[in-house]
């Protein structure tokens, strides 16, 4: 697991997509995304951005 600025996750998104992971050219990464690396043998070969869970209720506290 990595976690950096977002300045630094969009240098990282352009240099593995100028390696040939196919990353969308119109790629974002707000404040607190979330990318998931796919790696095959040792080797990044995709990337894929997890949107944020939208949560309609906070859950009951049983406390």
């Amino acid at each position: 697991m990595l976690c950096s600025h977002g300045e630094l996750i969009g240098l990282l998104l352009g240099a593995l997509r100028d390696r040939g992971v196919p990353i969308p050219a119109n790629a974002q990464w707000p404040k607190g995304s979330v990318w998931v690396l796919d790696l095959t043998g040792g080797a990044v070969t995709g990337a894929r951005y997890l949107p944020p869970v939208r949560v309609d209720e906070p859950a009951a506290y049983h406390g």
